[in-house]
């Protein structure tokens, strides 16, 4: 079975158009290290190949998917 070298996490607030994107390494990571892995969506779809919030319109895409994680909070 073959293990991932990564993981990632992709949140998005439809009411606020902000999202949360996390790219880390597969292994145990300290929650108070999380902010250290974040990125931007595109960052995700660029290592993954996936197309995440394809469903909205291109502006709200370029818009959100383009931030780092405007919306992170403890």
């Amino acid at each position: 079975v073959a293990i991932p070298d990564g993981i990632f996490k992709v949140v998005y607030d439809p009411r606020t158009n902000t999202s949360l994107a996390i790219l880390s390494p597969n292994t145990s990571v300290d929650e108070r290290d999380l902010p250290k892995f974040l990125v931007s969506v595109r960052e995700v779809e660029q290592a993954t190949g996936l197309n995440f919030l394809s469903s909205l319109p291109q502006n709200v895409q370029d818009a959100t998917e383009t931030r780092r994680s405007g919306m992170w909070t403890r």
